[in-house]
């Protein structure tokens, strides 16, 4: 039994204790708090759906397949002052079918949470030498776009309809 947690060798907080950034360690209510935004940054419901979109759609149709129903955690973490994710690493069973996938398929993830997405700390955030972001999905199989689940309906671009406060839009 057990997990497999799987990371680049080039994350440079794998073995950094999550803490301020002069060196003093978190309080008890400091990494409670800390873990329900928008403590350490602003944070929108709606990017927690982009995460999982961008996770989710990297994986190929075949895979997702495979995958179908299988439960992934994701976690990142954040440089303070930039807000930008600089760590990304994922947990799965070790028996599950996420052992199967190439490791290139979690580094074109880890390299599109990169990119695409970065937080504004707040004030007790910059005094963090990082902080955590991290979600756990259900991987889903991809459905026929005529399909009754999906009837005529398509992904929002990156970053969403910010109008509608929705993440899909009914194709006309």
């Amino acid at each position: 039994m057990g997990d497999i947690e799987l990371y680049n060798s080039s994350n440079i907080h794998t073995d950094v204790e999550w803490g301020h950034e002069d060196g003093t360690p978190l309080t008890y209510d400091e990494a409670i708090v800390g873990h329900r935004e928008p403590y350490y940054a602003s944070y929108q419901s709606h990017n927690t759906r982009e995460l999982q979109r961008l996770v989710e759609s990297t994986f190929t149709n075949s895979q997702r397949k495979s995958l179908d129903g299988e439960m992934i955690f994701v976690g990142a973490r954040v440089d303070p002052p930039t807000g930008k994710i600089v760590d990304v690493y994922f947990i799965f069973p070790r028996h599950s079918p996420f052992v199967n996938i190439s490791v290139d398929t979690y580094r074109s993830i880890e390299l599109a949470l990169k990119e695409t997405f970065s937080l504004t700390s707040t004030a007790a955030g910059l005094r963090m030498n990082f902080f955590r972001l991290f979600w756990s999905q259900r991987i889903t199989a991809p459905t026929p776009p005529n399909h009754p689940i999906n009837p005529g309906y398509q992904l929002d671009p990156p970053g969403g309809n910010p109008d509608d406060g929705l993440m899909d839009n009914k194709i006309d």
